[in-house]
């Protein structure tokens, strides 16, 4: 935690956690054809692909959520975005995350990811991926 994350795991500033993961599920099956498909019981399941990405907040956020005091309308809108994606409800009694996400801002999310260095040992369809920006 230290060594990569600076002691920031666990800190949370104004309902935003300094340090976040995202665990990306990609199926690598056919989506089920509710007309003509089979019916499977429990729904799809199969083989697929998992990304984690483990992401530490930029200095400049910090500043951002402590200069609007945590008014996500203050905020810049991704800034803003980001905080009301983190706060929205509902959260058990230590301010944990708890599913299902009733709120709005959980059904639509998107993440925008930059690749620092390394990108030429991927696979090309992932290069010509992180290329088109969406």
């Amino acid at each position: 935690g230290n060594l990569v994350f600076g002691g920031d795991v666990g800190e949370v500033i104004h309902g935003c956690p300094t340090v976040y993961i995202a665990n990306l599920m990609l199926p690598d099956y056919p989506p089920p054809n509710p007309l003509w498909g089979k019916k499977e019981k429990g729904g799809p399941d199969g083989p697929g692909q998992h990304i984690v990405v483990v992401a530490r907040m930029t200095e400049e956020t910090r500043a951002e959520l402590e200069r609007c005091g945590g008014d996500a309308d203050k905020m810049s809108p991704e800034v803003g975005l980001m905080a009301r994606h983190f706060r929205a409800g509902p959260h058990d009694q230590n301010g944990m995350d708890l599913p299902p996400h009733p709120a709005p801002v959980r059904h639509c999310t998107k993440m925008v990811c930059m690749v620092a260095g390394g990108q030429e040992s991927l696979p090309m369809v992932v290069r010509a991926a992180i290329g088109q920006g969406n």
